[in-house]
């Protein structure tokens, strides 16, 4: 548990630094929200997974396609 406190925590910070200098539509930082929504899909949060993976969408303009991540969180991701 404790190394799970420390990558969110590392991955947050590596996320806001990246939107500090780069701004929160670069795709650098989009690359780094998509990073955080894989770690809490790996930790079987997938609600929080899925709220990073829709703003990931949106800033790229898919989110049209967000319905897709419901069907990934359900239907892979169970599987695995």
């Amino acid at each position: 548990m404790f190394k799970n406190g420390i990558a969110i925590y590392t991955i947050h910070s590596t996320l806001a630094g990246k939107e500090k200098a780069l701004g929160a539509d670069h795709t650098l930082t989009l690359n780094a929200v998509n990073n955080v929504g894989a770690l809490y899909a790996d930790q079987g949060k997938l609600d929080e997974a899925e709220k990073m993976y829709r703003r990931t969408l949106v800033k790229y303009g898919l989110a049209e396609m967000s319905h897709q991540i419901r069907w990934y969180s359900v239907h892979v991701r169970v599987h695995d």
